[in-house]
């Protein structure tokens, strides 16, 4: 056995295009949209001791509990019919998540690759005992997937990930997808939006996120705690019921403690910078949604 997956907990399962994961059901998207796939859910989860049994002794006395390295992984890929279209989603798939790796093959690399990190501070801790009994040395790393929004034409994934490597906290963050999959590519905004979009959906999301933290027009951004006085739109977007979503990780327009920052600008309030794709994208997510 992997001694890598030794102790683990694995499951592979093929599930509906859905948000909710029933254990072992196995349905298809073929009949919906033509497409030919389904997709697939791998989770891994394992604990990494700092150091091996054999050296454990010496290093951290009997009955203190030593550091490890907690791995989570949750993966979502795609499994289409050869020659179809569905076989293309998931070359795109494997293309922009696993390096062009199968999701097992992905998992046993990540944690490869995690616990050499991890077990690369050995040496500069050996002679340093305080350390050994420190909490910065529990590490852990997550990554997740989750099918935020299915639909005919449309595929929404987004990616989240966490991580901790010592010091006063750790770091996370989260990236949309959206995909095309009769096109198998995916959406940019301006696959979206006509010619010249950009001041009127700055507007828009800059009205939103005010209206969103109770602020005025005048008020001043910075005074409020963001690093700007006006935030772009940017690719790390969503499609949802309500409207286009667009998301920061902590520090890229705030502070560690603003934490996620998410603003949806309602699809009826850009329905005049809308192209027929992006009015398409917007009838299929909107459930919500009145475009003009």
């Amino acid at each position: 056995m992997d001694p890598f997956f030794s102790g683990s907990k694995t499951l592979l399962l093929i599930l509906c295009l859905s948000l909710s994961f029933p254990a072992c059901r196995t349905e298809s998207n073929k009949k919906t949209n033509g497409i030919g796939e389904d997709i697939q859910f791998y989770e891994e989860e394992i604990s990494v001791p700092l150091w091996d049994e054999d050296e454990l002794g010496a290093v951290v006395p009997a009955g203190t509990e030593a550091p490890h390295l907690d791995i989570t992984l949750s993966l979502a890929g795609v499994s289409g019919k050869s020659g179809g279209k569905g076989e293309a989603l998931e070359a795109l798939f494997g293309d922009l998540f696993y390096r062009g790796m199968d999701l097992r093959d992905y998992a046993r690399e990540q944690i490869r690759i995690k616990t050499s990190e991890y077990r690369d501070i050995k040496e500069e801790i050996r002679n340093q005992g305080d350390r050994i009994f420190s909490g910065t040395l529990n590490w852990y790393y997550e990554e997740k997937f989750a099918v935020e929004m299915s639909g005919p034409a449309f595929l929404v994934v987004s990616r989240s990930w966490a991580d901790y490597t010592g010091g006063a906290h750790g770091n996370y963050g989260k990236n949309y997808f959206v995909l095309n999959r009769e096109r198998a590519g995916r959406i940019s905004l301006a696959d979206l939006m006509d010619g010249q979009f950009g001041q009127v959906l700055t507007e828009k999301l800059n009205e939103e996120l005010r209206k969103n933290r109770e602020l005025g027009r005048d008020d001043s951004l910075r005074q409020n705690g963001f690093f700007v006085n006006q935030v772009e739109p940017t690719e790390n977007f969503f499609l949802s019921p309500q409207g286009i979503g667009f998301h920061w990780d902590p520090y890229e327009i705030g502070p560690y403690a603003m934490g996620f920052v998410e603003v949806v600008v309602p699809y009826e309030k850009i329905g005049d910078i809308l192209n027929p794709l992006g009015r398409s994208a917007a009838r299929e997510a909107g459930t919500e949604s009145r475009i003009p």
